[in-house]
């Protein structure tokens, strides 16, 4: 019975990407902005970005997640949003304390952790 509960809640850990509140799998980027958005996350984070972008292009970054492993990342770049899935809480930290964005975006984000769709 005790090894019958304990697979049964690993199960479930294993199960819950994020939160129990945020599917595995999304419809569409729209859907899972939204989704994201509107969890109760016990980390949501926002990154200053004034100034800190060659021309403003990103214009706001927040960071979603329930633990220090790895959670979401909404960029607003040049009024658009993008989501991002799976960033590395550590990452998050080191990309929202560089002096300039755009080039930590570069190198940090873009083509790693993008968001993928159900088939």
């Amino acid at each position: 019975m005790n090894k019958q509960i304990f697979l049964f809640g690993l199960l479930l850990l294993l199960g819950c990407k994020k939160s129990p509140q945020i599917p595995n799998e999304f419809n569409s980027y729209i859907e899972a902005k939204q989704i994201v958005r509107s969890a109760d996350l016990s980390i949501q984070e926002e990154a200053e970005t004034d100034g800190r972008s060659a021309n403003n292009w990103i214009r706001e970054a927040k960071y979603y997640a329930n633990n220090k492993n790895s959670g979401y990342l909404i960029i607003n770049m040049k009024g658009k949003d993008y989501i991002f899935d799976e960033l590395p809480y550590n990452v998050w930290e080191k990309f929202k304390n560089e002096d300039d964005l755009g080039k930590a975006y570069h190198q940090m984000i873009k083509g790693k952790y993008n968001l993928k769709l159900k088939r």
